[in-house]
């Protein structure tokens, strides 16, 4: 069976080629959404956080492909404002893609940051939960389930707390961040030794 007629380019020998226009449309993009990166990142290290944040959304929604450019992710949980917003477009990323990159995983590291400042516990555990599942692989791995750790004891939530901040220790963290883990520990276990 045949490409459609539309797209069904063949040379003199019968095999399929793709036209130059078409390379050069793809090119284009490529070369265009780079352009756009380095421009608000630019905007991004000058301060214009308002800015930037509302063209990576932009950018984000214009492009719903599974092979769309993540960093517009990072940028935009980077300087939006409100966490809720922040969900709901990180959702709709997480479930529509089907690997989880290094900026997939960045992104849900840095809402789980703004999540534990903000005190956001519904969203804080529910991110908190995928990146345990999710970014192993993650450099910020051991972080990302302090941060984890942390909301759960905001919440009042000891002994998952616990559980995930061993974790966090055994995912090899650096020794400031060790220490951090050990006197969140030790926070657990004097609430759970009063509540006896």
């Amino acid at each position: 069976m045949g490409l459609p007629i539309s797209l069904n380019f063949r040379n003199k020998k019968g095999s399929y080629f793709i036209p130059a226009f078409l390379s050069i449309g793809l090119l284009h993009s490529i070369f265009s959404q780079n352009q756009d990166f380095d421009s608000l990142y630019k905007e991004y290290k000058s301060g214009n956080y308002s800015h930037v944040a509302r063209q990576s959304k932009l950018m984000i929604q214009k492009d719903s492909s599974p092979e769309r450019d993540l960093r517009f992710l990072v940028l935009y949980i980077s300087t939006e404002n409100k966490i809720e917003e922040m969900d709901k477009i990180l959702e709709t990323v997480y479930q529509s893609s089907e690997k989880r990159t290094a900026h997939l995983t960045n992104a849900m590291y840095l809402i789980l940051e703004r999540a534990l400042v903000a005190n956001s516990q519904s969203i804080g555990e529910k991110w908190g939960y995928r990146f345990r599942q999710d970014a192993e692989a993650s450099s910020r791995y051991s972080d990302g389930l302090y941060y984890y750790a942390c909301l759960l004891f905001q919440n009042q939530k000891e002994k998952d707390a616990l559980f995930v901040s061993n974790l966090a220790l055994n995912a090899n963290p650096n020794v400031s961040l060790k220490n951090q883990i050990l006197n969140l520990q030790s926070a657990i276990n004097k609430i759970q030794t009063n509540k006896k």
